[in-house]
């Protein structure tokens, strides 16, 4: 099963995919749920996502650093393609 990051560098380098059909989302420490788009990727790479910020208007588009393992869905219009497994570890 790939990763989440493994997702991102296929539909990078992958010429046969097509990222702008796709949507992510990350868990948020205080909002929950956070729904993004490949344009809203600014970079990724060891561990980390550099994203425009969700929550903000167009006016207010600031950058934030999300780390990977928050990462929690892929979809592909409409359909599940990634879904982050849990370890059962709580903290």
């Amino acid at each position: 099963m790939r990763t989440g990051e493994e997702w991102l560098n296929k539909l990078k380098w992958d010429k046969a995919e097509h990222p702008q059909e796709y949507v992510f989302y990350y868990q948020d420490r205080f909002v929950g749920l956070m729904k993004f788009t490949w344009n809203d990727i600014v970079s990724f790479q060891n561990g980390w996502m550099e994203l425009v910020n969700p929550a903000k208007g167009e006016e207010e588009d600031t950058l934030i650093m999300v780390p990977m393992h928050r990462l929690r869905r892929i979809e592909r219009n409409g359909e599940i393609v990634w879904l982050r497994q849990e370890s059962g570890v709580k903290r």
